[in-house]
């Protein structure tokens, strides 16, 4: 599969599954309301949890390596398993425990449940690493959406049947194991998958880069989602629903777009470690278009929140607002730091994740601790701002300039040319907005979201003519070249 079509199979998935999946969030929101998505809020770290805890980052350990063996493959599929087994038991020793730290009884009942999740990860996670290494992401995608719409329905029908939390409950379930039997399928028709075995001698790479990678992800996982322990811990159920719903708004959201690049640009860096002129011009151009999308949607979303809000969520949400104008300038900061990850692992860097990880956990633990004593949601967040913009300095210190050399004119460009775009969008939604605000919210929404999309497409295509014309072309056209071509 060419790069071109990887990319709009990847695209698509995250399109359609990730957008299934926030529109389902949206509406179980509704009838739950900030307090309940509190609890939800929970279940989903647990989630999380059972992915990264299951992999071990044998997965990228998959990919990185050119030619791993059966007998090697074997044994990472050996230990998923253990891990997937030891994480179950350690989970249902921890619902209590997790109970208490939220103030939230009603997790004792949830949480048994939900960790056998993470007996089902291991089944189909590494023959998704492999599925990626070929480049095949039109299987991946299409397991992905089906288990996307099938968790949708069963989450949506179930919440309005009066069935509350247990519906988003059975409905993780069901998508996981959807998901995870498809992998299995495939991989018996592709003889993908090489039975059990325990050659540590033999996978000792592997295994080495693995545990780097586990550790950098886990820590990252903490980093990232700490605020939502201390918010839920410190400020109550319904300070996390308010602020869980921001953070799947905009972070998460961000996250699942970048991956449309970085899931192709870890396998395709890896391939071109040896070339640095190359990975450069690849990452250089990686952090152009992820930029112009992220500054699309992100400074877009900060002109439109109060009508959107009121239109998707209705009058009770009305506190969520502000928290999502905030969210969206830490999200833009987050995603540069995002897009280092397939440039340090398609280098063979996973130790690097690793140390740069380990740093922020003595960091930003205890800054959000002590910011969230003031007891605001938004100071929380204020503080995050604050200590990303002192990481974006960092990073290119630390990754950028010592993985492909000195480059911050070319980095700065890459990022504020797409950004400028994005801030005359916003001034000419303002404009918009103050012409309609005598109209209902959803005419308003409507008029704020049609401005915005004309005003940012032609300013970027004045100032980054190249940037947006390749996103399009994903879509509208072939014959233009793609962001990992041999070109780049």
């Amino acid at each position: 599969m060419s790069s071109i079509t990887s990319v709009r199979w990847v695209a698509l998935d995250t399109f359609i599954s990730k957008g299934v999946t926030l529109l389902s969030f949206v509406l179980v929101a509704r009838v739950l309301g900030p307090e309940m998505m509190g609890t939800v809020a929970v279940l989903i770290l647990v989630k999380e949890l059972a992915v990264i805890t299951s992999d071990f980052g044998l997965s990228q350990a998959i990919i990185h390596y050119q030619q791993p063996t059966k007998n090697q493959l074997a044994t990472l599929y050996s230990i998923n398993w253990f891990l997937g087994f030891s994480a179950f038991g350690v989970g249902l020793l921890s619902t209590n425990s997790l109970a208490s730290i939220f103030d939230q009884p009603q997790l004792i009942d949830f949480l048994p449940v939900v960790v056998v999740g993470f007996l089902l990860e291991p089944i189909g996670q590494q023959v998704n690493a492999l599925l990626q290494k070929m480049m095949d992401f039109k299987v991946i995608a299409t397991i992905s959406i089906v288990a996307a719409v099938l968790g949708a329905i069963i989450s949506i029908g179930g919440v309005y049947s009066g069935y509350g939390v247990w519906a988003v409950v059975i409905a993780g379930l069901v998508s996981s194991g959807a998901k995870q039997l498809a992998y299995l399928m495939v991989a018996r028709r592709r003889h993908l998958l090489h039975g059990f075995a325990l050659d540590f001698k033999q996978s000792k790479d592997l295994l080495s880069f693995g545990m780097y990678r586990t550790g950098a992800t886990g820590l990252n996982l903490l980093n990232s989602r700490v605020d939502q322990f201390i918010v839920g811990g410190m400020l109550g159920g319904a300070a996390l629903g308010l602020y869980s719903m921001a953070t799947n708004f905009t972070l998460m959201t961000m996250q699942q777009i970048n991956g449309i690049a970085t899931r192709v640009a870890f396998p395709a860096i890896s391939k071109l470690q040896t070339d640095e002129i190359r990975v450069r011009s690849v990452y250089l151009r990686l952090v152009n278009r992820a930029s112009t999308v992220n500054a699309a949607i992100y400074f877009g979303l900060f002109a439109v929140a109060e009508p959107l809000v009121f239109v998707i969520f209705g009058p009770s949400w009305i506190l969520l607002v502000p928290l999502l104008q905030l969210m969206c300038g830490y999200v833009l900061l987050r995603s540069l730091g995002n897009l280092n990850g397939p440039l340090a692992m398609g280098l063979g860097k996973a130790n690097w994740a690793f140390y740069w990880n380990l740093g922020l956990t003595a960091i930003v633990p205890a800054t959000l601790w002590f910011s969230s004593l003031l007891n605001s949601v938004e100071i929380v967040v204020v503080a995050l701002i604050s200590l990303q913009l002192m990481f974006v300095a960092f990073m290119y210190l630390y990754w950028i300039r010592r993985l492909i050399g000195p480059c911050l004119r070319e980095y700065v460009t890459a990022i504020c040319v797409p950004w400028s775009s994005g801030v005359i969008m916003v001034l000419a939604i303002h404009i918009a907005l103050q012409f309609a605000s005598s109209l209902d919210s959803p005419i308003k929404l409507g008029i704020a979201l049609l401005t915005g999309a004309i005003v940012y497409v032609a300013a970027s295509w004045l100032i980054n003519r190249d940037g947006i014309s390749e996103i399009l072309a994903l879509f509208l056209r072939r014959r233009k070249s793609p962001l990992f071509s041999k070109k780049g």
